[in-house]
This record gives C-alpha cells, sequence and structure tokens, in this order.
C-alpha cells in the first residue's frame, strides 16, 4: 500500500508491465506452442508501462476529480468506452507498430476501430465493476487484473494472429 501511495505511477507501470509481458507471453503460447519471442513480449510489456499506465493513471486523475464518488459511475463508464479507450488503443496500436518488423500503418485507424469494437464486448463489464467498487488508488491494478485475459487477445490482434470475427 506505502508504494501505491507513494509513488503511483512507478507501482501502475510495473504492475502493467507484468500483466502485459504475461500476456503477450501467453499469447504466443497459445498461437505457436513454441519458445516466445522473449523480445516481443519485452516490446508489449514496455507499451503497457510506458503507454497504458501512464494513460489510465492520469485518466483516472482527471474523470475522479470531474466526477467524485460512485454517483455518476455509469457517466465515466460512458466516457471511459467513447472516449478514452478510442485514444488510447490508437496510442497503443501506433506504439506496437514502432517495435514492429513490418509495421503495418495503412491499416492502423482500422484496427483500432476494430479492437475498440471488441473491446466494448468486454471490458466495459469490468470497468462498471471499477467504477462502482474499487478505490481510485487501485482502478490501474484493477484494470491490469482483468485485462491478463484480455491482453492475450490484444497481443495477438496487435501481432497480426488472431482477429475476432465481425457480426
Amino acid at each position: 500500500h506505502e508504494w501505491n501511495t507513494s509513488r503511483p505511477l512507478l507501482t501502475k507501470s510495473a504492475t502493467t508491465f507484468f500483466v502485459f509481458g504475461a500476456s503477450d507471453t501467453t499469447a504466443q503460447l497459445l498461437a505457436e506452442r513454441r519458445r516466445p519471442d522473449a523480445q516481443r513480449a519485452l516490446g508489449f510489456a514496455s507499451c503497457g508501462a510506458c503507454v497504458t499506465a501512464p494513460y489510465f493513471y492520469s485518466w483516472y486523475k482527471v474523470l475522479d476529480a470531474r466526477l467524485p464518488g460512485t454517483r455518476f459511475w455509469y457517466i465515466k463508464l460512458f466516457m471511459d468506452a467513447t472516449m478514452a479507450a478510442p485514444v488510447y488503443i490508437v496510442c497503443l496500436l501506433t506504439a506496437q507498430r514502432c517495435l514492429a518488423e513490418a509495421p503495418r500503418w495503412p491499416e492502423l485507424l482500422r484496427d483500432a476501430q476494430n479492437l475498440w469494437l471488441d473491446g466494448l464486448k468486454v471490458c466495459p463489464i469490468y470497468q462498471a465493476v471499477n467504477f462502482l467498487l474499487i478505490p481510485p488508488a487501485y482502478r490501474v491494478q484493477w484494470m491490469n487484473g482483468c485485462q491478463f485475459l484480455w491482453n492475450i487477445y490484444v497481443a495477438s490482434f496487435c501481432n497480426g494472429v488472431s482477429s475476432m470475427p465481425r457480426s
């Protein structure tokens, strides 16, 4: 608890680094059933620590300052899904493409839209719990715990391995 309050961004970046690295390694094992590419996992983990953690740490601070408490949790959820998520996804995909051996720049916006639509099927569920029950200081860690499975999909998506069927 002490590190979470005295060094909140460092703590959130460290936990996010671990979760993203574990998710990417798991995605590789599930998709390829061979020795995982440590450089790829390190790149995804670094995106988590350097993009995801600071982004959501800052987003939650602004959101909680404007809409404190749980009374307006549904507004927070709507704003998170329609404002924060699309911008974050473009940032994450841009960072991933910068690290890729063969970046797919022309598809960036289409891929971002597809990943955002896929996320709308999953993320609002755990984000509702986040805004209703989780203290603000622990929101990024809660999100990390929930995102382990989701990030297996995201890691695969970022590396062109998988895509959910479009409905």
